[in-house]
Formats: structure tokens, C-alpha cells, sequence
């Protein structure tokens, strides 16, 4: 239920709403149907961003926890130099000066960094300034990608929010549809928050964006705030990027979640192991506090936070309440849930869906693998119905919807049925949908320098079949291994290693091989990376040609040193030629000439 409060101001910006609206030709809706239909949506997607925003709800947590209770007011980078204003400096801003700001801003943050948390706080502070005694505005729009199929578009979904249809607000075509919904947005000094950019179906992507960068630029009284895990370049807009939590935040965090007694005990764990002084993101610090308020210890890795999630949901939470829970197939016991869950989260990525979806979807995925866990067909609603009664890791969104716990469960979940099968189960058009499983994969292998070997040669070398654009291929490089750092992927150090990291920190920095790459950088970081790519300079210098260097392998050397080197060089036309600089040779120690 929504407040009497929000209610009334629903009443109240429908009759500004009219204002608008009643002069604008090809407008046909009589004073009262529009005012019930304004205050009417208005007062329904109050209603749910009331809800929404409240609450922070894990599905390995007995209970929700209050915003207001585990808030931390994140800090937020300024993440391209060139768009700072001349008297920011290097100074971050706070998620709470995000509504004080009349800049279009796109928040960029890896999975689980606090982005969807803070547009509930900045949603909960709007939603108190508009019932408030000041009424104060922005007015708080939610638009959230993963919901979004076929046939639904971002000016469609924001005419929805206010009560209307684009027919409602005018009948002379598209154009004018869009400069009059602009004109209600003006007056409604709205905030239009896009929750999820990266999670939206690959069937919309393209025109959404489109769409986006038209309500972007053309942005005049109204500011619009785009979450993504990745950055997208648009005019008219700044990106931020969240900064991982400070030392500071990270007691405060664990003093609001634990108290303070158990939050002491747990940091100084945290102070013991590789998490200290490293990125720790807040949806994973919030599973550390969890899983440490039950085991008293912490995991290393990430990998092991969402084993041991998974492991508590399918497992240990019913167990330690005494809860036991029968099936209505006699076969599909616990360890066929988790390779279950597996091989659907699989059939997910491999549909490029990651979020939401709908019953065709999961029809379509359980029919392709239904026969080898012995389950009947034409059941994939009543299996997932018991996979979220028994498991809460699949969880039903919606009348007719579905989706995982979070993303990065569905796609640890995936990565797992990857890294089981005995070869990679892709074909070369499918891999290029999928880097995020590739490297949670690639961290789970007890041999990830091959299974890497494997993957590089699969995805580089598949022919100009394997990406529709070149940047998609780039795209892909970059977010293999940022996520492979993510995964704190040790590798044992070796130069064919170094070979195959080369080959994608080429791709992923646009085929600039330099020191100063954004995603060589990344890749130096991944323990036994760096230590590889010096083992592989002393088998390579730099030829001089035209105006760049060019990085060139010694052959001679590679035969005799580097087994198979021949099998790796020839699919990846790798190393005939890489951009180089002179810094990078230099640190490499490579021989020019």
C-alpha cells in the first residue's frame, strides 16, 4: 500500500499532467479518464518503488534487512578524466550527492558493487521528498532492464509509469508520441533511473539503446540515471563508476550487519586473509557476514563464497532448522538439484538470458535437458516451482516469470557445468555470449592454464563467424578478463600462458599491446600472468616498422622451449604481428631490432 502522502501527490502531479497535456494536438482523452489514469499509475508505481526500495533481501538470509539498517553510502569515481569539471579535481562524490547533481549519469560497477542498492536509496529519499512537507521533487521513474521482452520499449514502459499509453499522448505518430512525453518528464522534473542496462534481452538491446540515447541528449528538465556493469558512451551524460568499499566502510558494513561484538570478531578475519586491502564488493562482503554469522570463518575466494551459498540453500539452511522437504520425483534428490540448476543456468547463457524470464524461455531450456535427469516433459513450471520452494536459488519473479537469486549465482551455476564436462560443450558460435561463465569456469579448473589454452584458441580462433561486429570480440576479451581478475584466478606460470594472455589483452585493448592498455593492466594483476608474459619476452623482439613497433616471436626459440607451439600459433595467427611501445618493451625487456 502506498502512503496517503504519495497518494495525494499522485492526485497532484496528474492534474500537472493535464496542464500539459490538454493543449497538445492529436490528444483525445476527456479530463476525468486522464486524471484517473495519471493518478492512478502514479500512484501504483509509487507503490511498488515504495517496496522495492525498502528493503536489501539476499535469498541465503532468514529474513530481509532494512535499507536504512545496512546502507553504506558508497563513494563514486569520476571514471573519465576528460569529462571532470575544472574544480572537481580527483575528488569522488557520495550515491547520496547523486540527486543534488544535473548532470545524465551512467553508474558503472561489477556485479554485486552496490549499483541497484543505491538507486533504492536514492528512490527511498525521493519518495520522502515528494510526500514531505516541501514537496520536493525530482519525481522517481524506474525503468528495469531485465524485465523487458519483445515488443516493450523504453518510451512505452515510461508513458506506463505515469498511467498512459504513447497512443494516450498523441495521435500523430511516433515523433510526436516522444516530444510529448519529454514535455511530461520536463514538468515532472523526473528522475528517470534505468536499472540494469546489461541485463536487457539481446533481441531490444540495440533500438533500447537507441532509445536511450534519444531521451539522453535530448534531456531538458529532466535527468536520467542508467546502472550497467559495463560503461556506455553516450553524449549528454558523465559516467561513475563505484568504488570498491574503503577499509572504513568495510567495519562499518560488517557493524551494521553483525553488531558490534561479532562484526569485531569478523574483521579481524577479514585482516587475515586475501581480502584485506583488496576490492571486496558489498554483495559479497554482505554473503561473508552471512556465511560467518553460521561457520565463523571466511572463504578465500569468491568461487568459494558462492559454493558455499549454493551448499547453505541447497543443503545446510533447511537442515539446520530441521526441515525436511520430500520431492514429487523420486529421482530428483539434492545433488540432481544442484546439476539440475547447473545445466539450466547453463541453457540461460547460452540463451544470452540473465535475469528475468518468462515460461517459453524456461520451457525451452528444460526441454533440452529434462530426459538425461529423468523428468518428464511439459513440467518445467512444477520443477521450477519445487526448485524454489526446496532451494531458494530460483525464484519466481512474477505471474508467469522466473530468475536466479542474482546473476552472479546463475552464472557461477553455468560455469560449474562448464568446468564438469569433459571437453567445453560449446560450439564457436556460442562462445561469445558467455566470457563471464568462461572465466568463473576457468577459475573452478584444476588445470586452468589448459582449460584457458582451450578457450582462447575456441573463441579467437573460430573465423569472423564467431562476432557479427569486431568490437564484439573486443568486448568479449575485456570482460574474460576482467572477470578472470575478478575470480582471483591463480595460473602456474609458463610462456605458452603468457602466449595465450597476449593474444587477448591484444584483442581487448583494440590491438594496442602497450603498457598503458586498460585491459593489460588488468591482466598483469592475475597471479602467474605477469611472471608469464617476461618468461615469453625472452622468445620475442620488436621490429621496427613504419611508425610501430611490432612485437614478433622468435621462432626458433618457441620450437624448441614451448610444446605445441606450432598447434597455438597457427589457428590464432598469433604472434605475427602486435602494436607495441617502446615503454612496453622496455619493461618486457624485449630486444628491438
Amino acid at each position: 500500500m502506498v502512503s496517503e502522502a504519495l497518494t495525494i501527490v499522485a492526485g497532484r502531479i496528474a492534474v500537472d499532467v493535464y496542464g500539459v497535456l490538454k493543449g497538445i494536438a492529436g490528444q483525445q482523452l476527456k479530463k476525468a479518464v486522464l486524471l484517473k489514469r495519471v493518478s492512478d499509475g502514479l500512484e501504483d508505481h509509487f507503490s511498488f518503488l515504495s517496496g522495492w526500495s525498502q528493503h536489501v533481501a539476499l535469498e541465503d538470509m532468514s529474513q530481509p534487512r532494512s535499507l536504512k539498517q545496512v546502507f553504506i553510502d558508497l563513494d563514486l569515481n569520476v571514471r573519465v578524466r576528460a569529462e571532470r569539471g575544472e574544480d572537481e579535481g580527483d575528488r569522488t562524490f557520495k550515491v547520496s550527492e547523486l540527486s543534488t547533481k544535473p548532470w545524465n549519469i551512467v553508474l558503472v560497477g561489477d556485479p554485486g558493487a552496490g549499483k541497484t542498492t543505491s538507486l533504492k536509496k536514492l528512490t527511498a529519499d525521493r519518495l520522502a521528498g515528494l510526500s514531505g512537507r516541501k514537496k520536493e521533487k525530482p519525481t522517481p521513474l524506474l525503468i528495469r532492464c531485465r524485465v523487458l521482452r519483445e515488443g516493450r520499449t523504453l518510451w512505452s514502459e515510461l508513458a506506463a509509469a505515469v498511467g498512459l499509453s504513447l497512443e494516450d499522448l498523441s495521435s500523430d505518430g511516433p515523433s510526436a508520441q516522444r516530444r510529448t512525453l519529454r514535455r511530461l518528464l520536463k514538468e515532472l522534473d523526473a528522475l528517470v533511473m534505468i536499472d540494469g542496462f546489461d541485463e536487457i534481452s539481446s533481441a531490444i538491446e540495440h533500438e533500447f539503446k537507441k532509445e536511450l540515447e534519444e531521451l539522453v541528449l535530448s534531456s531538458d528538465g529532466y535527468r536520467v540515471l542508467v546502472t550497467s556493469r559495463t560503461a556506455l558512451s553516450m553524449e549528454n551524460s558523465r559516467v561513475l563508476e563505484v568504488s570498491p568499499l574503503s577499509g572504513r566502510q568495510v567495519g562499518l558494513f560488517a557493524r551494521k550487519w553483525l553488531g558490534r561484538t561479532t562484526g569485531g570478531e569478523f574483521l579481524e578475519q577479514v585482516r587475515a586473509t586475501p581480502y584485506a586491502g583488496s576490492e571486496i564488493r558489498p554483495l559479497m562482503l554482505a554473503h561473508l557476514c552471512i556465511i560467518f554469522s553460521r561457520t565463523r570463518e571466511i572463504p578465500e575466494k569468491p568461487r568459494s563464497v558462492y559454493r558455499l551459498i549454493i551448499r547453505l540453500l541447497l543443503r545446510d539452511w533447511d537442515s539446520q532448522r530441521g526441515v525436511v522437504r520430500a520431492s514429487r520425483y523420486s529421482s530428483f534428490q539434492v545433488d540432481e538439484k544442484e546439476e539440475f540448476l547447473e545445466a539450466i543456468a547453463y541453457q540461460l547463457s547460452l540463451m544470452e538470458v540473465r535475469g528475468e524470464f518468462g515460461h517459453e524461455v524456461l520451457e525451452e531450456a528444460y526441454s533440452r535437458i529434462c530426459a538425461r535427469f529423468d523428468l518428464p516433459a511439459r513440467q518445467a513450471d512444477l520443477v521450477a516451482r519445487e526448485l524454489e520452494s526446496h532451494t531458494g536459488l530460483l525464484v519466481r519473479s512474477g505471474p508467469d516469470s522466473y530468475e536466479f537469486a542474482h546473476r552472479s549465482l546463475q552464472e557461477y551455476l553455468a560455469a560449474q557445468f562448464i568446468s564438469r564436462s569433459p571437453v567445453i560443450p560449446l560450439e564457436p558460435d556460442e562462445v561469445g555470449g558467455v566470457p563471464g561463465e568462461l572465466a568463473i569456469a576457468t577459475a573452478l579448473s584444476t588445470a586452468p592454464d589448459v582449460l584457458i589454452r582451450q578457450i582462447v584458441l575456441l573463441a579467437l580462433g573460430a573465423g569472423e563467424d564467431l562476432f557479427k561486429r569486431p568490437e564484439a570480440v573486443q568486448r568479449w576479451a575485456g570482460e574474460f578478463l576482467s572477470r578472470l581478475d575478478v575470480e582471483r584466478v591463480r595460473f602456474p606460470i609458463s610462456a605458452e600462458l603468457g602466449a595465450v594472455v597476449l593474444a587477448v589483452m591484444n584483442v581487448a585493448d583494440g590491438g594496442l599491446m602497450a603498457s598503458r592498455g586498460t585491459f593489460g593492466g588488468v591482466a598483469v594483476r592475475i597471479p602467474g600472468v605477469a611472471e608469464s608474459l617476461q618468461l615469453l619476452a625472452y622468445g620475442c623482439r620488436v621490429q621496427r616498422r613504419a611508425h610501430r613497433l611490432l612485437l614478433v616471436p622468435n621462432y626458433a626459440v618457441w620450437s624448441d622451449e614451448v610444446e605445441g607451439s606450432d598447434d597455438l600459433m597457427e589457428p590464432l595467427g598469433f604472434p605475427t604481428e602486435f602494436d607495441t611501445d617502446l615503454q612496453f618493451a622496455k619493461v618486457m625487456k624485449l630486444r628491438v631490432g
